[in-house]
């Protein structure tokens, strides 16, 4: 009897899965073309746009074309670079690393969906894991 409750309650939670994306608060967050701004604590704005592919489950590969937009661009160098980003949706937030070959030398991006956007804090990964906040995000479809 327990075995079949058991049974019971896996299907139907497979069944309440959704087909079209992640679960959750970001069910919204589709693939496609995302225009990021960054603005640092200290005063740099970046800008520019993110391609992004999610997959069924829930990881994200992509593109990113950035440029600096104001301030000074002193340590962010590596977002200028074109090249690979890569990430998670996750049910109540979305992460995605924008120097992904790197894992000492990494920026990051944490959010959530809000609206018609995602925003979020801007991070950056050191030597020996040392997180450093550096500002805050917002994506927005294109």
């Amino acid at each position: 009897m327990i075995r079949s409750v058991v049974v019971v309650a896996l299907g139907l939670a497979f069944a309440a899965c959704s087909e079209t994306g992640p679960a959750g608060p970001l069910g919204d967050v589709a693939s496609g073309t995302y225009r990021l701004t960054i603005q640092t604590n200290s005063g740099a704005v970046v800008e520019g746009t993110l391609e992004l592919q999610i997959d069924e489950d829930s990881t994200i590969a992509g593109t990113k074309s950035l440029s600096l937009a104001g301030g000074s661009g002193t340590g962010l160098e590596p977002l200028f670079e074109g090249g690979a980003v890569q990430g998670r949706v996750f049910p109540d937030r979305i992460w995605l690393g924008l120097n992904p070959t790197y894992a000492d030398h990494n920026f990051f991006l944490e959010g959530s969906a809000v609206a018609d956007r995602v925003t979020g804090q801007f991070t950056h990964v050191g030597f020996i894991g040392a997180v450093e906040r550096l500002g805050s995000f917002e994506a927005r479809p294109r």
